[in-house]
């Protein structure tokens, strides 16, 4: 997953010139899907809210930050 993310960011770099922190926000927006992934395969004893894993919580929300911020700047 992290080479795949690292060649989105190259390619995605080199086409659209990004700048002022978005490659950043791209790289946090792809890496939380990739988390939100991991975290629904695993099966272990967590923290849950309405059934759902904090961390899967975690990783929406940062990615919709992400996003926003990828958006507006």
């Amino acid at each position: 997953w992290s080479v795949l993310v690292f060649a989105i960011l190259i390619c995605a770099d080199r086409r659209f010139r990004l700048g002022h922190g978005r490659l950043f926000a791209l790289y946090v927006a792809a890496y939380c899907v990739g988390r939100f992934g991991v975290e629904l395969l695993r099966d272990d004893y967590a923290t849950h809210i309405a059934g759902i894993r904090i961390n899967s919580f975690t990783s929406t929300f940062v990615f919709i930050g992400a996003v926003v911020y990828l958006m507006v700047a």
